[in-house]
């Protein structure tokens, strides 16, 4: 048995096929995708049946929280979207309910899996307990959760607790010094020209596992102490990563024309 980590698909079926036969996937192999498993690509609904069907372990990420709010009518779909079929589906109440169950924080193998960051100040108890709470909550009360989590905070209003949360573990990449998110920006950490910093350089704690993330393709397949990135830019035109975690050996397959 082999454990195998895999950055973001974003509908890329036919990529995530061609990269299962380069590693040799087996049945009693174990998986962990990234988040964004849907969007962007050309196959999302066939991406989720098919990862439904093999029920790997996944983390949520912000495009798998966007689909689960547009099917439950709190998110408007978009030009760029490529979950129409999906939300329409005669079986997209069962693919949805699956989707929504998974974690926003995982720890397994002796690492930690999330889409794309934590802040600095939270433990890792806090992380893992923060995700068990959302997670339950988009499962018994999935619209309130949802309007929580993409509430329009007017003001000064208080930002809901669950937005917070979610915008560290699915949407964050810079932070500035008072670990204040920062969206503007989405280049590489040596190209931005504002007083920011990647979420991981303000991490002062010793992990006691390494964390392995996805969401930042422009960072791309990036190792660093204690961090690993393996969003590689699929949808895109990049690759499609997986990480071998036994022994962190790399494996690549460029995106299908099909995806």
């Amino acid at each position: 048995m082999s454990v195998y980590a895999i950055g973001d698909v974003q509908g890329c079926l036919v990529s995530l096929e061609n990269l299962l036969k380069l590693i040799n996937y087996k049945k009693s192999d174990q998986l962990i995708f990234l988040g964004d498993v849907v969007n962007r690509g050309n196959n999302s609904l066939e991406t989720l049946r098919f990862l439904k069907k093999l029920n790997p372990d996944v983390v949520l990420g912000n495009h798998d929280l966007h689909t689960i709010g547009v099917y439950y009518g709190v998110r408007k779909i978009s030009k760029s979207d490529t979950i129409a079929n999906l939300t329409k589906s005669p079986d997209a109440d069962s693919l949805i309910h699956w989707l929504k169950s998974k974690p926003l924080f995982l720890k397994k193998y002796g690492h930690f899996f999330v889409h794309a960051g934590m802040h600095p100040l939270w433990s890792l108890n806090q992380c893992l307990n923060y995700s068990e709470k959302i997670s339950y909550a988009l499962i018994k009360n999935p619209e309130t959760t949802l309007k929580k989590i993409f509430n329009k905070v007017i003001d000064n209003k208080k930002q809901p607790i669950e937005q917070l949360v979610v915008n560290f573990f699915t949407r964050v990449r810079y932070l500035r010094k008072n670990y204040d998110l920062f969206f503007k920006d989405t280049n590489y950490p040596s190209q931005s020209t504002y007083e920011i910093y990647p979420w991981y350089k303000l991490i002062k704690k010793n992990l006691l596992y390494p964390l392995i993330f996805g969401h930042w393709s422009q960072l791309g397949l990036n190792f660093f102490k204690n961090f690993i990135c393996l969003d590689s830019g699929c949808v895109w035109g990049g690759k499609l990563t997986a990480l071998r975690i036994d022994d962190y050996k790399v494996f690549q397959v460029k995106k299908s024309p099909q995806d």
